[in-house]
C-alpha cells in the first residue's frame, strides 16, 4: 500500500498531548515491532516502504517495511519510541503488522535470479500443499503448470478464487497450484470459504519471491518444456482472458 508524502506530513504533525504514566498510548509508527510516537517525517529511516495498518476502531499508523535486508533503523529513533506496556491495542496493531511484515518479507527477492518469460524457472525449491505432499520442480516436469501466487490480505485474490476454480473443470490435464508464503492453517481457512479447488502450497519461499514490488496476484504459466510462458501481476476480466488464452494455445485448444 502506498502512502502519499502529504498523508504522512499531516499524519506526523497532529499534536501530541502529555500523557500520564498510565495512559495508553496509539502508536503512529511502527517499525520492526518497535512503536513510536511523535518522529518528525525528516527522521524517517531510509530504505523502508511506507504502509498502513489500523487497530479495529480504525486508527491509523504508519508501518515501516524494510526494502532490503541490510536496511537500518537508526538509534536516535529510541527516544521517540514507546514502552510496549503503553502501546494502545497493542495485540490488534501487532497482528495487522505481523501480516504485512511478513508478506513483505516473503516478496523480498535476495538471492539475486530472475523469473524470465522465455526461461525454465530458475534454482530448485522443496514444498508441501496443504495435506503434506512434498513438490519439487521436478514434479512439474512435462505438465502445463498454472501458479496463482496470493496472501489473505489480498482482497482481489480471494475475490477471483470461485473464478480460477472452474478452470481446473476445464482443463483436467493442466497442473493448478496455488502458492502461499502464510501457514496451512490460515491458506485452509481462506480457501474453504472461497471454494478454491486447486493445490495449494504453503509456507511458500519460492514463488512468493516473485511477487516483489508488483503486487499480488501474480500468476505464472509453466510449459510442458518447463520454460515460464507467462508471468502476470494483477487481475481482471482482461488479465484472466489473456492467462486462459495462454493456457488454451499450450493444450492445443
Amino acid at each position: 500500500m502506498k502512502i502519499s508524502i502529504l498523508f504522512i506530513s499531516l499524519f506526523l504533525s497532529l499534536n501530541c498531548f502529555a500523557q500520564s504514566d498510565d495512559e495508553q498510548i496509539l502508536p503512529k509508527v511502527v517499525i520492526e515491532g518497535h512503536y513510536y510516537d511523535g518522529i518528525p517525517m525528516a527522521e524517517l529511516p531510509k530504505d523502508f516502504a511506507i504502509s498502513s495498518i489500523r487497530d479495529k476502531a480504525g486508527n491509523r499508523a504508519l508501518l515501516l517495511l524494510p526494502m532490503k535486508a541490510d536496511a537500518i533503523v537508526p538509534q536516535g529513533l529510541a527516544k521517540y519510541e514507546i514502552q510496549r506496556q503503553k502501546v494502545k491495542n497493542l495485540d490488534e496493531f501487532e497482528e495487522s503488522a505481523s501480516l504485512l511484515t511478513g508478506m513483505s518479507k516473503a516478496t523480498m527477492n535476495t538471492d539475486g535470479t530472475q523469473l524470465v518469460e522465455g526461461k525454465p524457472l530458475p534454482g530448485n525449491f522443496s514444498l508441501k500443499d496443504l495435506e503434506g505432499n512434498p513438490w519439487t520442480k521436478q514434479k512439474l516436469q512435462g505438465k502445463v503448470v498454472v501458479v496463482n501466487v496470493w496472501y489473505s490480505g489480498c482482497g482481489p485474490c480471494r475475490k477471483e478464487m470461485p473464478i480460477l476454480s472452474t478452470w481446473k473443470d476445464e482443463h483436467p490435464d493442466v497442473l493448478f497450484l496455488s502458492a502461499n508464503f502464510q501457514t496451512p492453517e490460515v491458506v485452509q481457512k481462506v480457501v474453504e470459504k472461497h471454494g478454491f479447488n486447486w493445490t495449494h502450497l504453503v509456507n511458500d519461499n519460492y514463488f512468493t519471491k516473485w511477487v516483489g514490488g508488483a503486487g499480488y496476484p501474480l500468476t505464472i504459466i509453466i510449459g510442458a518444456d518447463g520454460k515460464v510462458k507467462k508471468a502476470v501481476h494483477g487481475t481482471s476480466e482482461e488479465i484472466r482472458a489473456q492467462i486462459l488464452s495462454t493456457i488454451n494455445s499450450l493444450v492445443g485448444k
